[in-house]
């Protein structure tokens, strides 16, 4: 169990006993220990993510094969990122309670999610499985403000190593999902008493389980430090709109565009891409989980570089060269499995080492560029522009699901003349070429800015702040 502070963190990892002290907020430097421990919940978005787009995708095909209908169910991921998700981040810049700012937001999302989706499994019917994935997807969102609660405790000089540390929980629990689980999805195992327990509901009770941890975790282990000129209204004092009248400053706009183009980095088929790999190339999902794990473990060994590089070279030129060779990379690939491989079918080895090469590249460019984003907002406007980012990433995703879903079911008879109920999933990859170029253009101009000081980085290093602990609270004031 994690004790009150009585120091700053970073000078001790644990406390008397052996008892790991509480992790702090607004702290100059960190140990590399707090940084990996405020962490670990990313396995959750990690799960949940490859939840939403593959073990979801398989559990909605016992339903219909329809990809638009498809799309749009696996996009109210997105649309509850811009209703809770973007309003929670937005809000917690503004409170302050007894217990913080943004944890009340993190230790309820997690928690209400983790019980939600031990019910999702037993669902027998469409509109049912729709609507409880919905309320799931809304209860998840509430927990946006985990990011800005990471930069609060993670200083700017150490956020690119940060990064790859952040990288390395995410891509292990990818493997262990992709691997391990979604292999097991058709299984059924025999319990004692007569009961069975299949691999689709094992999947969403591992899942449940990380999400109730990762509650408790920032619940018992974590403190929100204070910090000067932070706002501290009561729950009901806060109006949503004059908040997001708040989006539109000149300071955050120009941020907002540029997440656009560092979505370029990692967007790819989503939801689509479980249905091309077993419906259209026709492998199994235990050689789909294989596919996306091998890419992953090589990722893994890259990461690191990534880091390094985003603290050593300046990462709005590293952006620029991810973006371009991960779009490269696409077009390749979406070649080479159109026109060169035989039939349409690419190889089971040569998806690997594709996916090995594009993987890899990807996760170093990830590490590399992604803190740019939190390089030019103070720590009180995290949270905005957290919410910012949830509405662009949000609107983007649910845009790109919907008409990935509909161009596919167009095209597949229109362009490729495949008859009905049968579909060529890699037309989506239209919509990223189209997609990635509009971010090339964006990030030259907003390089512009930057030259003409449009727009200004923060210095990487942050004055030291008081620390507190949890019996200082006499000018907190609780949310009620």
């Amino acid at each position: 169990m994690c004790r009150g502070t009585t120091a700053a963190f970073p000078s001790s990892a644990f406390g008397e006993g052996g008892a790991m002290r509480k992790i702090l907020t607004q702290q100059p430097k960190v140990s590399w220990l707090a940084v990996t421990v405020i962490l670990l919940p990313w396995m959750c978005y990690e799960v949940h993510n490859q939840l939403s787009k593959s073990a979801m995708v398989f559990s909605l095909r016992k339903f219909t094969n329809d990809p638009a209908l498809i799309g749009f169910i696996t996009s109210l991921n997105f649309a509850c990122g811009l209703l809770t998700g973007s309003i929670g981040s937005l809000v917690s810049d503004r409170i302050w309670t007894r217990y913080g700012r943004r944890r009340p937001f993190l230790v309820i999302g997690f928690l209400a999610a983790g019980v939600i989706s031990l019910f999702l499994p037993h669902i027998s019917f469409l509109w049912g499985f729709a609507a409880s994935v919905l309320v799931y997807q809304l209860a998840f969102h509430l927990v946006h403000p985990f990011e800005p609660l990471t930069m609060e405790v993670i200083p700017p000089a150490q956020r690119g190593r940060a990064g790859a540390i952040r990288q390395w929980i995410q891509s292990g629990f990818f493997v262990f999902f992709f691997y391990v689980l979604i292999g097991q999805f058709d299984r059924t195992y025999a319990l004692p008493g007569g009961f069975t327990f299949t691999g689709e509901t094992l999947i969403y009770v591992i899942n449940s389980l990380i999400l109730i941890g990762a509650a408790a975790l920032l619940w018992w282990c974590v403190e929100e430090v204070k910090p000067p000129g932070a706002e501290a209204l009561r729950l009901g004092e806060v109006q949503i709109w004059s908040l997001l009248k708040g989006l539109f400053s000149r300071e955050l706009l120009p941020l907002f565009g540029l997440g656009y183009v560092v979505m370029n980095l990692w967007v790819g088929l989503e939801q689509f891409e479980p249905l091309l790999v077993t419906d259209q190339w026709g492998y199994s999902k235990a050689e789909y989980g294989e596919i996306m794990s091998y890419g992953m473990l090589i990722a893994l060994t890259v990461v690191p570089l990534g880091g390094w590089a985003s603290d050593k070279f300046d990462r709005l030129v590293l952006l620029k060269i991810g973006l371009a060779v991960v779009l490269g990379l696409k077009a390749f690939f979406y070649i080479y499995a159109e026109y060169i491989a035989p039939n349409a079918l690419p190889p089971f080895h040569m998806v690997i080492l594709l996916g090995l090469i594009r993987g890899a590249v990807a996760k170093i460019m990830i590490v590399a560029a992604v803190p740019l984003l939190f390089d030019y907002v103070s720590t009180n406007r995290l949270g905005t522009l957290s919410c910012g980012l949830a509405i662009v990433f949000g609107l983007v995703n649910f845009v790109q699901a919907n008409s990935m879903g509909l161009w596919i079911s167009f095209s597949s008879g229109w362009l490729y003349g495949l008859p009905e109920g049968r579909y060529n999933y890699m037309a989506a990859y239209h919509y990223l070429f189209i997609m990635g170029l509009i971010g090339i253009g964006y990030l030259y101009l907003f390089a512009h800015w930057e030259k003409t000081g449009f727009v200004k980085r923060r210095p990487k290093t942050v004055p030291a702040a008081p620390v507190r602990s949890e019996t200082e609270s006499t000018e907190q004031v609780d949310a009620k």
